[in-house]
């Protein structure tokens, strides 16, 4: 899943990927929270301390009792599931070496 560091914050790769993924599909934190088995607030605690590390908000609530990802979420998630992908791609060509 990979960690980086941002402001001395650790963040786990795969599990935000899913995280924001889980956020797009289901359009809810808590429907998000449900498919990864982590509680509603675990998931928010997660989301918070990824915004604090970027300075920007990745998700915002909705008028209709939801929460979508901003641009700058969206892009993440992008950007993390490019990441990941590459770093599969890598490991099982080493794999088979």
């Amino acid at each position: 899943g990979g960690l980086i560091t941002l402001r001395d914050r650790g963040i786990a790769l795969g599990r935000t990927h899913a995280l924001l993924d889980g956020i797009a599909e289901r359009r809810s934190v808590s429907g998000a929270a449900e498919r990864l088995g982590l509680s509603y607030r675990a998931a928010w605690e997660r989301l918070r301390a990824l915004e604090d590390a970027l300075g920007r908000p990745v998700v915002v609530k909705t008028k209709g009792h939801g929460t979508v990802l901003t641009p700058l979420g969206a892009g993440l998630l992008d950007a993390l599931g490019r990441t990941l992908g590459s770093f599969e791609r890598a490991l099982a060509e080493e794999g088979r070496a």
